[in-house]
């Protein structure tokens, strides 16, 4: 329904704002402040973001209706806890001016209509741009425009609240290639861009400029004076569950860390005066917090290289209790039971295990989620796509000694050893393909 929605949040959530002491431990000085809990039958589509003076909240909220997820984007006043509007949709944005979101509304169907919401008059502008230049939207001042960013590596400028023409796309550049899920930053000068999960920072519209920071992680946003990244990782590279915020200090080429807390903390969002809004989940809150006060950190240098998968690793060491799977060729799909793309990609993955079967192929599909996972979040997701992939059991060593840095990670074995690996979610065809390659390859 296109409405307003003046609706109060249920009244447990009135109590989430409640500022934590900062933790001291080692010179850490960063100070939380919980801005936004989860209802208990509440998930999270992906991110949220924060508006750049910090007052509003925008996220995609995952309930269940009956056998279905029901998405719906939300805007919300963190001071009275009001939703101001709300409709379904995903992939929300701030303008620069904190009044202005772009999202892509999923009113009309589910390919999606990319709209622009104002908070001041509740008017809404839709068909801003072609929904097939993407989503995952980030927004840039560039050259006194607007400027927008997509994941499938396309930006456009805005006129009003209308796309231009022409429709623009990153160049590749020697070595790194394109990137993939490139966020801009707020000057529009630059993008984080991933290539092989690790993070690189480069020019939009040339290749003069690149920086490989050697680090893997997710979901990279831009401070307001582009000098420091904010973005997720895993803790303790890979020896305990659970994840990390870290920023990375462009001008100076150090990590500092954010977070500290025991649960899960992804998803940063910069405000203009340097605070970050992220994504918290733990066993005692689940929900948005603020962290403050944390580029006093104890830091470390950025890395000289990147961990990526040995060629000899055994699948043998995922089933560590159990024997692997006989066929000759084991695809292991890595995934979390957070992760938007993982629960697009499953019905995929049984939809070739199918294939696989129905054609006798001496191949599998093994699926393995990461261990910080809630257990109940992981079988809902087995229970709603309706999946009977074989499930192992893995521990945060394995994720680091495969070099899984982000979800879904796809690893093909044959004969028990590692071949090759793939980044993010792959089509039914992709996997066909793939599959196909290297069957004909036992037969050479």
């Amino acid at each position: 329904m296109r409405r307003w929605l003046f609706s109060f949040l249920p009244l447990a959530l009135l109590f989430g704002s409640i500022t934590l002491q900062a933790s001291e431990a080692d010179g850490f000085r960063t100070t939380y402040e919980k801005i936004l809990p989860l209802s208990p039958e509440e998930g999270v589509f992906a991110y949220s973001r924060i508006s750049p003076d910090g007052n509003f909240l925008s996220y995609a909220s995952e309930r269940h209706v009956g056998a279905d997820i029901k998405t719906t984007v939300n805007f919300i006043d963190l001071k009275s806890k009001k939703i101001l509007y709300s409709e379904p949709g995903m992939d929300s944005f701030w303008a620069p001016d904190s009044n202005r979101v772009i999202y892509l509304s999923l009113v009309d169907g589910e390919n999606g209509s990319v709209c622009i919401w104002h908070r001041d008059t509740g008017k809404i502008t839709r068909e801003v741009a072609p929904a097939s230049l993407g989503n995952y939207f980030t927004w840039a001042i560039l050259r006194n425009r607007d400027l927008i960013c997509t994941q499938l590596n396309k930006f456009y400028f805005l006129e009003g609240d209308l796309a231009l023409r022409p429709y623009r796309t990153v160049p590749e550049c020697p070595v790194i290639g394109t990137g993939k899920q490139p966020m801009i930053s707020r000057d529009g000068k630059l993008i984080a861009t991933f290539v092989d999960s690790a993070l690189v920072v480069r020019s939009l519209e040339t290749c003069d400029s690149i920086l490989e920071t050697h680090i893997q992680g997710g979901k990279a946003d831009f401070s307001w004076d582009s000098r420091y990244i904010a973005f997720h990782r895993f803790k303790d590279g890979g020896e305990t569950k659970g994840y990390e915020i870290v920023v990375v200090d462009l001008q100076d080429k150090k990590i500092i860390p954010v977070t500290n807390l025991p649960g899960s903390s992804y998803y940063p969002s910069w405000t203009r005066d340097g605070r970050l809004s992220f994504r918290y989940d733990s066993e005692d809150y689940r929900g948005f917090m603020m962290a403050s006060d944390f580029l006093g950190n104890p830091s470390q240098p950025l890395p000289q290289a990147h961990l990526t998968p040995e060629k000899h690793a055994d699948l043998q060491q995922l089933f560590r209790d159990s024997k692997p799977p006989s066929k000759r060729v084991v695809l292991v799909n890595f995934w979390a039971g957070w992760c938007v793309h993982c629960r697009q990609e499953l019905p995929t993955l049984q939809r070739v295990r199918n294939y696989l079967q129905e054609h006798q192929w001496n191949a599998e599909i093994v699926g393995a989620c990461e261990p910080s996972s809630f257990k109940s979040d992981r079988d809902q997701v087995i229970k709603e796509r309706n999946l009977t992939l074989p499930q192992v059991e893995i521990n945060p060593k394995d994720l680091a000694d495969f070099g899984v840095q982000m979800f879904p990670t796809n690893e093909m074995f044959v004969d028990g050893k590692l071949v090759e690996c793939r980044y993010g979610a792959q089509t039914y065809h992709q996997f066909v393909e793939w599959f196909e390659q290297q069957t004909k390859n036992l037969k050479m």
